[in-house]
């Protein structure tokens, strides 16, 4: 895995935490076999997640920024979260011969 592949990958998986699959992408991470590279990014999402992690001080303040980047991106989609409509709901339309009631 080269620095770009890891830059991207980390990115990756901090939006989909942010975008509210944090478990998914920390057991995607875990069963992964690049999981010890990606340790820090392991370490970042059990941060977010509150999970208690016992490693070296190294690792754990990458998995902080992690956390931190992960936290600011959930920020971000939320403050551009759009409500699409759903196209399968059908709109409910007056019946016929009735009026629409006057507020």
């Amino acid at each position: 895995m080269d620095c770009l592949d890891v830059g991207d990958t980390i990115n990756l998986f901090v939006d989909l935490a942010a975008a509210g699959k944090p478990r998914e992408a920390l057991r995607l991470l875990q069963e992964s076999t690049a999981s010890k590279p990606l340790e820090p990014l392991i370490i970042g999402l059990r941060l977010f997640l509150k999970e208690d992690v016992a490693v070296a001080t190294e690792i754990l303040e990458v998995g902080k920024d992690v956390a931190k980047r992960i936290e600011k991106r959930q920020g971000e989609f939320q403050m551009n979260r759009v409500e699409t409509p759903d196209p399968w709901k059908k709109e409910k339309t007056p019946r016929e011969g009735t009026r629409p009631a006057i507020a």
